[in-house]
């Protein structure tokens, strides 16, 4: 069975047409011609969770396992802002999905009719392209064209999410066998940029004069053939490769734990490991330390490798935007590339020995803390783990410690929220059925979105890992809350909550650790198979976590003067 509504048949057989799949709903009854009819459809897995907001999130952790473009619907009013937050990380993510909201006619917003807002344009600023669909049913070949720009936005060159309102007339139930006609479906052949001869020969001379150059490398999916050029430029002697956990590409001779390596470089210092170019691609750097020490850098070339045409200048340095995806582009520079001779990355080198040395000296007399949980848990996560990594402190403890190669890092940093982290890591863990996935959080990120357990789609292979410090302890570790008198009851926003009495209420495993021996005890067994979801809490102490993590930073410090 399929709606009667002819545009909302069009929709769902273009949806099926351009690739999707999966199709998470919302409840209600303005959105019940699409409810009916994607449910109806074999071809498509639906859901049903019933919290906007998480329902949009655990969209987007589908979307980013699968690669491919999730849909999420709901009813009008209200119900479609709550797609904004997750809509927002999908942008900054470049995560491809479509918002289908269903709404009045438009002759009745503004009138007090019920669950009437503007809903036309209302995700502008963050999607990649919107329409609103006409009402009239006559006007099903303009509505085809619509739909199939919007699908097509969403896997284009740049991915992203998508908008499509669609205003509805009742009846809303009634539904045929079958649609009456189809539409056409409308293709589009994409290939990677490719920057021009001249160009990449003109990039290559500057390069290949230049005796220290510094690759950054942001969030970005695991790539191997990216990974293999990336790794033939870092066997040059003049280059330095940085690269932020997210960042997905991992070799030996890069350098991943960046906040702890660059501890060691002092004003006194930043001249001599500034570069003559810097390179870097990928989404958002998580450590706002490289972002301060390359703002204070004299850095005469900076190359951003990203095919929007939008300027990243995250360092007052930009002096050439590559217009091409970091594949597309490396695939036909790093060819035209030599060698130089240069103490450029065996100077960095020594920093990272000698930074390795002190960290892992500091590790040796760790005492029970919030580093010290992430330590032990970094270290007894399973090989091929699809690790989710929590905002806050959260992704900063993990980008300490020595980047695994064999776990794939994700975390919702294109706007860096905590208010869908658990939602996204149970979308994630779903379809995931060969490996665990396990989020890592902090315990108010937890708790804002509890509301991403509310459903029935919870992997035995999820886990949950919550250090909780009884409040938000980045507010410690930053500068500015510490020093005011409204540190404890605002920013860290103190509680006493448990998350024992949420693992009962949606039927998830629940263990709990206090100290370091309990700590390693339920570690050795919490990735275990079984037959549900689990919890780990570890409870650690509120006022002493800031200081070990000052005390590491000092140790580190020390240990360089000491060399």
């Amino acid at each position: 069975m399929i709606s009667k509504n002819p545009i909302v048949s069009h929709l769902v057989h273009l949806c099926y047409e351009h690739g999707v799949r999966h199709v998470i709903i919302s409840p209600g009854s303005r959105n019940a011609p699409f409810t009916i009819s994607f449910d109806e459809d074999p071809r498509f897995q639906t859901y049903i969770i019933p919290d906007e907001r998480a329902a949009a999130f655990f969209a987007l952790g589908l979307a980013q396992y699968t690669n491919t473009v999730t849909a999420i619907c709901c009813t009008s009013g209200t119900a479609a802002l709550n797609y904004g937050p997750a809509l927002a990380e999908a942008y900054y993510q470049r995560i491809p999905m479509l918002a289908i909201t269903s709404d009045r006619p438009e002759e009745w917003i503004d009138q007090g009719i019920g669950q009437s807002i503007r809903q036309e344009n209302v995700f502008q600023n963050y999607i990649v392209k919107a329409h609103s669909l006409p009402s009239d049913q006559s006007k099903q070949e303009y509505a085809a064209r619509l739909i199939n720009e919007v699908l097509l936005y969403a896997k284009g060159t740049i991915p992203g999410p998508v908008h499509l309102n669609v205003p509805l007339y009742e009846p809303l139930y009634d539904t045929i066998e079958e649609p009456v006609s189809l539409p056409r479906v409308v293709r589009k052949v994409e290939f990677l940029h490719r920057v021009a001869e001249s160009e990449i020969n003109s990039l290559a001379n500057i390069w290949n004069a230049a005796s220290r150059k510094l690759i950054v490398i942001a969030a970005i999916e695991k790539d191997e053939q990216l990974q293999k050029l990336i790794s033939k430029l870092a066997s040059d002697d003049s280059v330095v490769v940085l690269t932020e956990t997210h960042g997905n590409l991992t070799d030996d001779q890069f350098h991943p734990s960046i906040d702890r390596i660059i501890e060691g470089i002092s004003d006194d210092k930043i001249k001599s490991y500034t570069p003559e170019i810097l390179v870097t691609f990928g989404q958002n750097l998580i450590s706002k330390k490289l972002k301060q020490l390359l703002k204070k850098m004299d850095i005469m070339e900076h190359w951003h490798v990203d095919p929007a045409t939008d300027l990243m200048d995250t360092f007052h340095a930009l002096t050439t935007q590559i217009d091409d995806t970091p594949l597309g582009f490396f695939r036909l520079f790093v060819p035209e590339v030599q060698t130089a001779e240069s103490t450029y990355r065996e100077q960095w080198d020594v920093l990272e020995d000698k930074t390795r040395k002190a960290h892992q000296n500091f590790l040796t007399q760790l005492p029970f803390s919030d580093f010290y949980a992430y330590k032990e848990v970094m270290k007894a996560m399973p090989a091929g783990t699809f690790l989710q990594m929590g905002n806050s402190a959260a992704v900063r403890y993990v980008q300490l410690l020595t980047q695994r190669f064999d776990i794939v890092y994700h975390g919702n940093r294109g706007t860096s929220g905590i208010d869908g982290c658990t939602s996204t890591a149970a979308g994630a863990a779903y379809l995931n059925d060969t490996a665990f996935t396990c989020l890592v959080t902090g315990d108010v990120s937890f708790f804002y979105d509890v509301n991403g357990l509310w459903h029935q789609y919870l992997s035995p292979k999820l886990r949950i890992i919550i250090v909780n410090n009884t409040g938000g302890g980045i507010f410690r570790i930053i500068k500015g809350p510490s020093s005011t008198n409204q540190l404890e009851k605002f920013f860290e926003s103190r509680h006493s909550t448990r998350a024992k009495n949420v693992a009962i209420t949606y039927g998830l495993g629940y263990r709990a650790a206090s100290n370091e021996s309990e700590l390693k005890t339920v570690l050795a067994s919490f990735f275990g198979d079984g037959e549900q979801a689990e919890i780990l809490e570890i409870f650690t102490p509120t006022e002493s976590n800031d200081q070990v993590l000052k005390d590491y930073f000092l140790a580190i410090h020390k240990a360089l003067q000491d060399a």
